[in-house]
């Protein structure tokens, strides 16, 4: 049954004043300074409309849709949430009155959200259930012919008769509105999956959702956007948590990333993060992800109250979230790099009196504490645990064993990632290393605590990797001869040699103490032979000067003092001699050695 609409609007002209003109022109014209604005609020009645209806009939069927037709003298929505009752009238057509005041978790509190259609039209025109109205000068319900409507569905009417406002104009400015909603305005109405528009008829565009859960308060979003040829889609996973005080919900929304190769998700840091009341409002975080919550907006819904304890409380509840959501991450696999450059690193971005400094300290705390770094091999451990590397050359060459025998004392240390370096992470490396402590290890710190005993300890492998590392680290073994200064390793017992022993590579005179296998046996101190067969450790060693012991020497050093000292040489040893001296007369042009 219909609603009385002339005892409601002679009730309004009561309480409000025979000459509402000028008031209700206030609030449609100035109260928004985007005149387009409207749809949002739409949108939000739509929202709520469709909430009320799932409460009181959980198995209805009704599409969870909104569509918007735009034609030259007017633009048409529909939506199938809880029909209009009496309440409803009495609400949408009076000012600083509504249904919803008194439910938290709805969307709309003003009541003065629908005022906003004023800006274009003078007589908007409601179908829904068995009420069929218009409302002229804002407050006063009258009713209109029924019009054909499909089961559940509520019709809005907006006439493009504004006195101030040309029909064309208009049509212009929403037909550019609707085009430009943007996809993430269906991400946190939970209520809506499509929202489909048409120009003159024809369908122009949509937006859908496919809403997921993935588990108990985490869910997956794909938002696909439709205009023309067009297409965008976007992916988020949204993590929830119910505040029993304020009886709402805070979320977080993480845009999800797919590598190209592996087409494994990760979280992709956004540039602009605005704070969300379901919508966006005009205030920039400064997040790499969204928040959202049933914020105390500013009655144009484009701002918050800042002094609001409300809105503190929220924002305080939303930074803890964020720490459960890390560790619901790591669970999920989801904790990399990237999901760590997308937090609040950059302490410039939440000074002191930001509202949102609580989620730059609660993630510096739950770094500090918790185990959400990654290490190269795949773990997760604290910052007290960690050692940077520049460069990945390191991370391949020392274990975490062998971090542990370099600078272990009381607790083990491990490699955080290589995805981390000075040129592709700069901002996550500099929060490590400045608000958490870390120490970065460069090829000049481990040649400085490099020492005998834990060389002795590696397998002849070991030492082909570090070889060919140091093939790279040049100013570490550098000669004093050529540069300012000598080289760290240049007189630290680097080379293994045959005897499975530990020599300098160079003497105090910075002569080479140590020499590459030749074809016959030597007594010189000789590199170990499976250690210089591979092409890259020798190529490092025959860099740096190393080479195969000359037969002169050989012959001056170690053959001839043998005979004039009188020693007991063996007759194996003595055809050995006689052959290293016949092999060093047999040499051409070297008359002089001779």
């Amino acid at each position: 049954m219909a609603s009385d609409y002339e005892a409601i609007s002679m009730d309004n002209i009561r309480r409000r004043g025979e000459e509402f003109d000028d008031i209700g022109a206030l609030l449609a014209e100035q109260l928004y300074s985007d005149q387009t604005h409207f749809v949002y609020e739409l949108l939000q009645n739509a929202q709520d409309a469709l909430k009320r209806r799932r409460i009181k009939e959980p198995s209805h069927t009704y599409p969870k849709s909104v569509h918007f037709d735009l034609y030259p003298n007017r633009l048409e929505m529909r939506h199938y949430g809880d029909t209009f009752t009496s309440a409803d009238v009495k609400a949408i057509s009076d000012i600083l009155s509504g249904t919803k005041t008194s439910d938290t978790k709805q969307i709309g509190r003003f009541g003065i959200g629908f005022k906003s259609v004023y800006a274009f039209t003078e007589v908007p025109k409601i179908h829904s259930g068995d009420e069929h109205f218009s409302i002229t000068r804002y407050i006063r319900p009258k009713a209109v012919p029924p019009v054909p409507l499909i089961p559940g569905e509520t019709l809005f009417i907006f006439p493009f008769n504004h006195k101030n406002k040309k029909p064309e104009e208009t049509y212009e400015q929403i037909r550019e509105r609707l085009a430009d909603l943007g996809l993430r305005t269906l991400l946190f109405l939970d209520e809506i999956d499509h929202i489909v528009w048409s120009f003159e008829g024809v369908r122009a565009g949509a937006y859908i959702r496919d809403r997921k859960k993935v588990e108990e308060d985490i869910w997956r979003i794909s938002l696909l956007g439709e205009e023309g040829d067009k297409t965008s889609e976007e992916h988020w996973l949204v993590f929830q948590r119910y505040i029993v005080v304020q009886d709402t919900t805070v979320e977080l929304a993480f845009k999800l990333g797919q590598d190209e190769k592996t087409k494994k998700e990760f979280i992709q840091p956004i540039e602009q993060s605005m704070l969300c009341a379901y919508f966006e409002t005009g205030i920039e975080t400064r997040l790499k992800f969204l928040i959202q919550g049933h914020y105390h907006t500013t009655p144009s819904r484009d701002n918050i109250k800042t002094d609001d304890d409300y809105n503190l409380e929220l924002i305080s509840e939303t930074s803890r979230l964020l720490i459960d959501t890390l560790q619901k991450m790591k669970a999920m696999n989801m904790l990399s790099i990237k999901t760590l450059e997308a937090m609040p690193i950059n302490e410039d971005h939440f000074p002191e009196k930001s509202i949102f400094r609580p989620f730059y300290e609660s993630f510096l705390q739950a770094m500090k504490t918790m185990p959400f770094l990654p290490t190269a091999n795949g773990k997760y451990i604290t910052a007290d645990e960690a050692k940077l590397a520049r460069g990945s050359d390191l991370i391949n060459l020392l274990s975490d064993e062998d971090l542990e025998a370099l600078f272990g004392s009381e607790k083990n240390f491990y490699w955080l990632s290589e995805e981390i370096t000075r040129d592709k992470t700069p901002a996550l490396r500099e929060y490590l290393m400045s608000e958490l402590d870390i120490d970065e290890i460069d090829p000049e710190k481990f040649a400085r605590v490099i020492h005998e005993d834990f060389l002795k300890e590696q397998p002849d492998e070991w030492f082909v990797k570090f070889y060919e590392f140091l093939s790279g680290q040049p100013a570490l073994l550098s000669s004093p001869r050529i540069y300012s200064r000598k080289g760290i390793l240049r007189t630290k017992p680097i080379i293994r040699t045959e005897q499975n022993t530990l020599m300098t590579p160079f003497g105090d005179d910075d002569l080479p103490q140590v020499f590459l296998p030749g074809l016959t046996e030597s007594s010189f101190p000789i590199v170990k032979r499976k250690i210089a067969a591979d092409e890259k450790a020798i190529g490092f060693l025959r860099g740096l000067g190393i080479t195969e012991p000359e037969i002169f020497d050989e012959v001056m050093k170690f053959v001839l003092p043998k005979y004039c000292d009188g020693e007991n040489v063996s007759d194996k040893n003595h055809i050995e001699d006689i052959q290293k001296i016949y092999q060093a007369l047999d040499i051409p042009n070297s008359e002089k050695k001779k």
